[in-house]
């Protein structure tokens, strides 16, 4: 089956910041909305956007790092802060990790030349769907039920 052109910006323009995965008020992370602005091919989009989750693990690897207790150099408080913080910096890089499985797969399905094609039913995954976001992998139908 042919692949389905589409368009993107360039998600390494938008923010590199833990926002990046918080979603809008219609659902969509801040980069899928970058994407219907500007035209990319989705290959070019996913490569670029798993750059991004790079620096942004890069950025992010020292909040995960283990807490020092040591009871001199930081109060219990501090402590139970930075406990806190690296506990949200690991969980950002698991959110991080689940997206970047989504795009191997998204690279996958288009070295097959089964992009933009639903992987239940067969049938073309609308395009509105995969400018919004191109690792999409199923049609409305099937999201669904």
């Amino acid at each position: 089956m042919p692949g389905i052109a589409r368009t993107g910006a360039h998600p390494a323009e938008t923010s590199t910041n833990c926002a990046a995965h918080r979603l809008t008020g219609d659902g969509l992370a801040p980069w899928t909305l970058q994407s219907l602005r500007s035209p990319m091919d989705p290959r070019t989009q996913l490569h670029a956007r798993l750059g991004t989750l790079d620096a942004e693990d890069a950025a992010g690897a020292h909040a995960q790092a283990t807490v020092e207790l040591d009871q001199q150099a930081v109060g219990r408080l501090s402590r139970m802060d930075a406990l806190q913080n690296q506990a949200m910096a690991q969980a950002q890089a698991r959110m991080r990790n689940a997206e970047r499985q989504r795009i191997h797969a998204a690279l996958k399905r288009l070295d097959d030349d089964e992009y933009g094609y639903c992987t239940d039913c067969g049938e073309p995954v609308e395009a509105k769907r995969l400018m919004a976001d191109p690792t999409i992998p199923r049609c409305l139908d099937c999201t669904r039920g």
